[in-house]
C-alpha cells in the first residue's frame, strides 16, 4: 500500500493549489525574449568606450552571468563605466524585449481564470 499515502499527499497538495490565486513569473527569458536587448546593450557599451565589440556567439554563452564578471572578461579596467552604459542603454531601449509567442494569450487566460 505504498501508493495510498502518496495519493493522500497529492490530494492535499491539489487542495492547497486550488486556493492559489497569485502567480509570479520571472520576466527576463521566461515571458520576454530579451536577447536582442542584452546583445545590443553589450555592443553599445563597448562601442561607447571604443573597445572591441564581442561576438554575439560569445555573448550568447555569457547571458545569465553576473554583468561585472562578463565586462571584466572584456575590459577589466573599464567595468564600472561599461556597466553604467549597459544599464542606461537597457532602460532606454526596453522595446527590444518582445514577448515569447503565446505569452500574452496565456497571461490573459490566467487572468480570466482569476489569477493575479
Amino acid at each position: 500500500m505504498t501508493g495510498a499515502p502518496q495519493c493522500a499527499s497529492m490530494a492535499a497538495m491539489a487542495t492547497r493549489f486550488s486556493e492559489l490565486r497569485t502567480l509570479l513569473f520571472d520576466v527576463d527569458g521566461t515571458l520576454l525574449d530579451t536577447r536582442e536587448l542584452i546583445f545590443q546593450a553589450y555592443e553599445h557599451a563597448t562601442a561607447m568606450l571604443e573597445l572591441p565589440t564581442p561576438e554575439r556567439e560569445w555573448l550568447r554563452f555569457q547571458v545569465g552571468r553576473e554583468l561585472g564578471a562578463v565586462y571584466a572578461d572584456i575590459a577589466s579596467d573599464h567595468v564600472p563605466e561599461l556597466i553604467a552604459l549597459h544599464r542606461q542603454f537597457q532602460l532606454e531601449h526596453l522595446e527590444l524585449s518582445t514577448p515569447y509567442p503565446g505569452v500574452q494569450e496565456t497571461l490573459a487566460k490566467l487572468r480570466r481564470l482569476g489569477f493575479t
